[in-house]
């Protein structure tokens, strides 16, 4: 594996993200809702929250395309029993490629809650097959590498490093 990203470089684009986002949504009454998908944003949700100086709340959900393999198969999500009527939603990934999981969860949530914003850590357009807003994006990766790390995973594995790699 070569390190793509660095911690460092991770947390200073974390970091910024939590400053965007602080900056948005600084004139708020209500608490921000943070819904974060499972499981690879799990790492990078916990790193942004800390940065967040906002009220918020947050919840984990999971959406799934990806099983045991490198290719996305059908969506899959599980909502629990998490009120989202009338809130402000910042709804939290820590890649999108296709686009799919990403336009699905804005789709279904923008019916029923006030607002909808989109952060992502990476940013894979070249895989993109439908176009979805993406409000906050921390980096963009050029090519089709398929990566690993902090949060990523290829088979449940390889979530613990705390950078970003290429897997071989």
């Amino acid at each position: 594996m070569q390190t793509l990203y660095s911690t460092a470089q991770i947390a200073a684009v974390v970091q910024q993200l939590g400053k965007q986002i602080n900056q948005d949504y600084a004139a708020q009454h209500e608490p921000l809702l943070v819904l974060i998908i499972l499981k690879g944003a799990l790492i990078f949700g916990a790193d942004l929250l800390r940065q967040l100086t906002i009220p918020c709340e947050v919840e984990l959900i999971r959406a799934s395309s990806y099983r045991q393999g490198t290719s996305p198969g059908e969506l899959s999500v599980a909502w629990g029993g998490i009120a989202l009527e009338d809130r402000d939603i910042l709804i939290v990934e820590d890649i999108v490629d296709t686009g799919q999981t990403a336009r699905a969860l804005i789709d279904h949530l923008g019916t029923i809650s006030r607002s909808v914003k989109f952060c992502t850590l990476l940013d894979k357009p070249m895989r993109r097959t439908i176009e979805v807003p993406l409000d906050y994006i921390g980096m963009t990766l050029t090519g089709d590498p398929f990566i690993v790390g902090y949060g990523l995973d290829h088979a449940e594995r390889y979530r613990e490093l705390p950078y970003i790699a290429v897997l071989d």
